[in-house]
């Protein structure tokens, strides 16, 4: 069994554009581009805070092929929720070299 027979979630990885406000880049989101990829994704945490204002927080870990559009500003939107990626996507690596990418994602609501 390869790792590519495990991907079997399908997601969409949307990648924002890019503009320019008054010298200042920002994320263009109503032009971001969407790609729809087979990956493997689950849940690793999940806290949840509650005061003036309740708010949980999830963490997730997705592992997708090499030529995934995974960067850190993406987001991944699974089963109708929206995750973000949480720094830099890793190039997982073996003898042979690249082999995979695995990125860690937090979904915020509330």
């Amino acid at each position: 069994m390869s790792i590519s027979d495990l991907m079997t979630v399908d997601v969409v990885i949307v990648n924002p554009a890019y503009g320019d406000d008054n010298g200042d880049t920002v994320k263009l989101w109503d032009d971001a581009t969407e790609t729809n990829a087979c990956v493997w994704i689950t849940q690793r945490s999940t806290t949840e805070t509650a005061g003036n204002r309740e708010q949980q927080v999830s963490g997730w870990f997705i592992v997708a092929e090499l030529d995934a559009p995974l960067a850190a500003d993406s987001r991944v939107v699974h089963d109708g929720r929206t995750f973000e990626v949480v720094g830099h996507p890793k190039i997982a690596r073996t003898p042979r070299g690249a082999h995979h990418t695995e990125a860690d994602l937090r979904e915020v609501t509330g």
